[in-house]
Protein backbone atom coordinates (compact mmCIF):
# COMPACT_ATOMS: atom_id res chain seq x y z
CA UNK A 1 0.00 0.00 0.00
CA UNK A 2 1.42 3.52 -0.70
CA UNK A 3 -0.18 7.42 -0.84
CA UNK A 4 2.07 9.64 -2.53
CA UNK A 5 1.91 13.69 -3.30
CA UNK A 6 4.61 14.50 -5.59
CA UNK A 7 5.64 17.35 -7.54
CA UNK A 8 4.84 17.16 -11.08
CA UNK A 9 6.07 20.02 -13.09
CA UNK A 10 4.79 23.32 -11.68
CA UNK A 11 1.49 21.14 -10.88
CA UNK A 12 1.04 18.72 -7.95
CA UNK A 13 0.62 14.99 -8.21
CA UNK A 14 -0.92 12.20 -5.75
CA UNK A 15 -1.61 8.62 -5.88
CA UNK A 16 -3.38 6.53 -3.32
CA UNK A 17 -3.13 2.30 -3.43
CA UNK A 18 -4.29 -0.29 -0.79
CA UNK A 19 -3.47 -3.23 -0.43
CA UNK A 20 -3.91 -6.50 1.94
CA UNK A 21 -2.52 -6.25 5.32
CA UNK A 22 0.72 -8.16 6.16
CA UNK A 23 -1.86 -10.76 7.84
CA UNK A 24 -4.34 -11.13 5.55
CA UNK A 25 -1.84 -11.78 2.99
CA UNK A 26 0.22 -14.39 4.78
CA UNK A 27 -3.26 -16.03 5.14
CA UNK A 28 -4.21 -16.23 1.57
CA UNK A 29 -0.74 -17.23 0.40
CA UNK A 30 -0.25 -13.70 -1.43
CA UNK A 31 3.36 -12.71 0.60
CA UNK A 32 6.57 -12.71 -0.46
CA UNK A 33 8.31 -15.06 1.47
CA UNK A 34 12.35 -15.11 2.30
CA UNK A 35 14.04 -18.40 3.16
CA UNK A 36 17.06 -18.02 5.56
CA UNK A 37 19.60 -20.28 6.82
CA UNK A 38 20.19 -20.97 10.22
CA UNK A 39 16.68 -19.74 11.08
CA UNK A 40 18.14 -15.96 11.05
CA UNK A 41 19.30 -13.14 8.69
CA UNK A 42 20.46 -9.97 8.61
CA UNK A 43 18.46 -7.55 6.66
CA UNK A 44 18.73 -4.22 5.00
CA UNK A 45 17.11 -2.09 2.14
CA UNK A 46 17.73 1.47 0.79
CA UNK A 47 15.78 4.09 -0.92
CA UNK A 48 17.04 6.90 -2.84
CA UNK A 49 15.59 9.56 -0.29
CA UNK A 50 15.90 8.11 3.59
CA UNK A 51 12.29 8.06 4.75
CA UNK A 52 11.66 9.92 7.56
CA UNK A 53 10.23 7.35 10.12
CA UNK A 54 10.54 3.50 9.51
CA UNK A 55 7.75 1.24 11.37
CA UNK A 56 8.67 -2.09 11.72
CA UNK A 57 5.76 -4.64 13.20
CA UNK A 58 6.34 -8.01 13.91
CA UNK A 59 4.15 -10.98 14.27
CA UNK A 60 4.74 -14.98 14.68
CA UNK A 61 2.89 -16.81 11.74
CA UNK A 62 1.60 -19.17 14.65
CA UNK A 63 -0.11 -16.94 17.13
CA UNK A 64 -2.96 -15.88 14.60
CA UNK A 65 -2.27 -11.99 14.53
CA UNK A 66 -1.19 -11.33 18.00
CA UNK A 67 1.59 -8.79 17.05
CA UNK A 68 4.91 -9.57 19.16
CA UNK A 69 6.90 -6.55 18.48
CA UNK A 70 6.88 -2.95 16.89
CA UNK A 71 9.68 -0.54 16.23
CA UNK A 72 10.09 2.99 15.24
CA UNK A 73 13.31 4.21 13.74
CA UNK A 74 13.80 8.21 13.32
CA UNK A 75 16.34 9.19 10.11
CA UNK A 76 18.08 6.01 10.38
CA UNK A 77 17.63 2.92 8.41
CA UNK A 78 19.15 -0.08 10.30
CA UNK A 79 20.30 -3.28 9.55
CA UNK A 80 17.85 -5.85 11.21
CA UNK A 81 18.16 -9.29 11.81
CA UNK A 82 14.89 -10.98 10.84
CA UNK A 83 13.53 -14.95 12.11
CA UNK A 84 12.13 -17.81 10.76
CA UNK A 85 8.15 -18.11 11.56
CA UNK A 86 7.54 -14.87 11.30
CA UNK A 87 5.85 -12.71 9.49
CA UNK A 88 7.01 -8.15 8.85
CA UNK A 89 5.63 -5.13 7.80
CA UNK A 90 7.65 -1.93 6.62
CA UNK A 91 5.82 1.20 7.06
CA UNK A 92 8.29 4.26 5.59
CA UNK A 93 7.08 7.53 5.85
CA UNK A 94 7.98 10.99 4.40
CA UNK A 95 6.71 13.77 6.05
CA UNK A 96 4.88 16.71 4.44
CA UNK A 97 7.16 19.44 6.09
CA UNK A 98 10.00 18.40 4.30
CA UNK A 99 8.73 18.77 1.15
CA UNK A 100 10.43 21.69 -0.33
CA UNK A 101 13.71 19.52 -0.03
CA UNK A 102 12.23 15.85 -1.07
CA UNK A 103 10.21 17.70 -3.81
CA UNK A 104 7.34 14.83 -2.26
CA UNK A 105 5.54 13.20 1.03
CA UNK A 106 3.88 10.01 1.62
CA UNK A 107 4.16 6.33 3.23
CA UNK A 108 4.95 3.18 1.47
CA UNK A 109 4.44 -0.37 3.47
CA UNK A 110 5.91 -3.60 2.41
CA UNK A 111 5.44 -6.51 3.83
CA UNK A 112 7.18 -10.54 4.13
CA UNK A 113 7.01 -13.45 5.72
CA UNK A 114 10.39 -15.23 6.55
CA UNK A 115 11.15 -19.22 6.51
Amino acid sequence: SYSWNFEDGSEMGAVIACGLSALDAAESGMISKLKVPDGAAYYSFSTEVAPDVLRIRQWNKASKGIEENAKAYHDEMPLLKLQAGKIYEFRLKWREENFARNRFYGTAEYFLEVE
